[in-house]
């Protein structure tokens, strides 16, 4: 089942934990921002999170994976934004994750950060911008 958030939040802690085969979607001109944490965290496989709204963190935008878990997928809509104060504004931590990009990634050190296993294969898909 699918989790809709569609009213604005600021939390001083991880706004979302999802775990295996659970989705969210972001609504579009929905912010949610954190003063200390993630944006969201995703630890499991088959997890979907659809961003079409806001994401402000303190610490990372979007965490997901754990090495082993994989089949995540992460799309930043058109309208969507991830903006982080942590490594990355999505990280990646596992094999077969799919990012589709539409929107606007941006984190301190990188816009997207992947720690992956070597031979690992994630796809990313970019038509929008990270920085």
């Amino acid at each position: 089942m699918t989790q809709i958030v569609t009213t604005d939040s600021l939390t001083a802690f991880t706004q979302y934990n999802l775990t295996s085969f659970q989705s969210l979607l972001l609504a579009e001109g929905v912010t949610i921002a954190t003063t200390s944490g993630l944006g969201i965290l995703g630890d499991g496989s088959s997890i979907t999170l659809i961003i079409n709204g806001n994401i402000i963190a303190a610490g990372d935008g979007i965490d997901i994976g754990d090495q082993v878990n994989s089949g995540n997928d992460v799309i930043i809509g058109r309208t969507g934004s991830v903006l982080a104060d942590g490594i990355g504004g999505v990280v990646i931590y596992n094999a077969a994750t799919n990012l589709t990009n539409l929107g606007t990634i941006s984190g301190t050190y990188a816009g997207v950060w992947l720690s992956t296993n070597t031979g690992d294969a994630v796809v990313m898909v970019n038509d929008g911008t990270i920085v």
